[in-house]
């Protein structure tokens, strides 16, 4: 029997849910599980809290959660997306991403980087020297100042 937009909304909010209950490595699994950002009106905006809540970035398929005591609402606007208002926003690592050479994480503009840890962005693979909350712009930015190119 074929599905019904109704059971299929059904599913797709159990997976949610599911998504909501799941570590930040599982969930980094299978992000499309997860519910997507959404714009919302210029009457309605959408407000978006520091609660540790993951959404998915409707732009980038990444994950991310508000960054601490940056709680807000969004208008009818996408640049409160995740993946480009990087102030309000923090990634969540990728599964299997531990910062070690073997399994750096990978680089998303905005994200907190840690001295010691390993950052990858395209294949440019980098050693962190210098911990900061959050980093701007692409990796190759931030050689010599708070990155070196991993040999």
């Amino acid at each position: 029997m074929p599905w019904t937009r109704g059971k299929a909304k059904g599913k797709r909010a159990q997976l949610e849910a599911l998504s909501a209950t799941m570590a930040d490595e599982v969930a980094a699994a299978v992000p499309m599980w997860a519910e997507a950002w959404q714009k919302g009106t210029n009457e309605a905006p959408i407000h978006y809290a520091a609660d540790g809540k993951r959404w998915r970035d409707p732009f980038d398929g990444h994950l991310y959660r508000v960054r601490a005591g940056m709680d807000h609402d969004a208008p009818n606007d996408d640049n409160y997306a995740p993946s480009r208002a990087h102030s309000l926003w923090e990634a969540v690592a990728e599964a299997g991403e531990d910062g070690s050479l073997a399994h750096p994480f990978t680089f998303v503009s905005g994200m907190a980087v840690t001295a010691g840890l390993y950052y990858q962005q395209g294949a440019l693979l980098c050693r962190c020297t210098r911990s900061e909350a959050a980093l701007w712009g692409e990796l190759e930015n931030f050689i010599e100042s708070y990155m070196e190119v991993a040999s």
